[in-house]
């Protein structure tokens, strides 16, 4: 019998602006700074390098957008077998 799951997740975006056009030393610090938050977000050790994707750098016209994105669990996994009746029907 196959058993369902629903899941609830809250994505947070966390994203540096940085308006255009910029410095590349601007650039630089943005850079580092969304590294250092990633690092801390997900317990990176600052000596092992990050995943390529870590990071998303999206060019607009009026700025430099770089983020990554952090999974929040909102709620326990659901197990349909506790709320229905082992033959499908609702206790």
């Amino acid at each position: 019998m196959t058993v369902h799951t629903r899941r609830e997740m809250t994505i947070r975006r966390v994203a540096h602006v940085l308006p255009t056009p910029a410095v590349g030393a601007d650039l630089g610090k943005a850079w580092r700074a969304a590294q250092a938050d990633y690092r801390r977000d997900f317990a990176v050790d600052p000596n092992r390098m990050l995943p390529d994707d870590a990071l998303t750098v999206t060019v607009g016209d009026n700025e430099v957008v770089i983020s990554y994105e952090v999974t929040v669990k909102c709620r326990d996994t659901i197990n349909l077998r506790t709320v229905l009746g082992q033959d499908g029907g609702e206790q």
